[in-house]
């Protein structure tokens, strides 16, 4: 018997027709699945070329938010050496990297590289914390921008003992106080690049090592300039 187009349609079983949507929901969930995995894999790899660049420059990198998705590299960034150096206010590392001084940190981290250039840093931060070095002659490698290396030299040529503030140093340079007191809280070199000596117009500013404000007071009492603060 010649049945028509419409009958064959109503001869459809309505469980089959469910069936073949909740197949296709499935695939497609498992398709979301599936690009979520390499939507996360990308992720992860775009991260963890970002940290390991980051440790080859010799920067302490680390993006907490992220750290579900990558251990970050531990290791000292490649070609650098690394020294411990006791001082008064805490360990501190020296990192030298193409033959000059690139970061100095606070960490307990023990690090005891040979190398000429830290022997030398870490002979001058011992004179320094003596009492017998007033300054420092030791090649620097200021990494970040232009205007970042521009407030490490301004820091750097104020004398031991005295101090500026960061509107003075930003006068000089023709920039704002708040882009100078950022970029000396991003200052690599601590100490070396004496971030301590610079003071707010009102007060003694920030100080972003190890200690913060009680350790920029020490050194400054170290250096005899505590009675321009107290």
């Amino acid at each position: 018997m010649q049945t028509s187009g419409r009958a064959t349609a109503a001869c459809v079983d309505p469980s089959a027709m469910a069936a073949n949507r909740v197949g296709q929901s499935g695939r497609k969930y498992a398709e979301t699945l599936s690009s979520a995995g390499r939507n996360e894999r990308i992720l992860q790899k775009s991260v963890e070329n970002r940290a390991n660049s980051a440790c080859q420059r010799g920067d302490d990198w680390g993006w907490p938010g992220w750290a579900v998705w990558v251990k970050l590299p531990l290791a000292k960034p490649r070609g650098a050496m690394k020294r411990s150096i006791p001082s008064p206010f805490g360990p501190l590392v020296v990192t030298v990297r193409n033959g000059a001084v690139a970061q100095v940190t606070w960490g307990n981290t023990r690090w005891d590289d040979a190398d000429p250039l830290l022997d030398r840093a870490q002979a001058q931060l011992e004179g320094y914390f003596a009492g017998t070095r007033r300054d420092f002659d030791l090649p620097l490698e200021i990494s970040g921008s232009a205007f970042q290396r521009d407030v490490c030299a301004a820091i750097s040529a104020i004398p031991f003992g005295e101090t500026l503030t960061y509107g003075e140093i930003a006068r000089r340079l023709g920039a704002p106080p708040q882009a100078v007191g950022q970029a000396c809280g991003h200052n690599p070199i601590p100490v070396i690049v004496p971030c301590h000596r610079v003071l707010a117009a009102n007060g003694l500013g920030g100080f972003s090592a190890r200690g913060g404000i009680e350790t920029k007071v020490a050194l400054l009492r170290h250096e005899g300039a505590a009675g321009l603060l107290i």
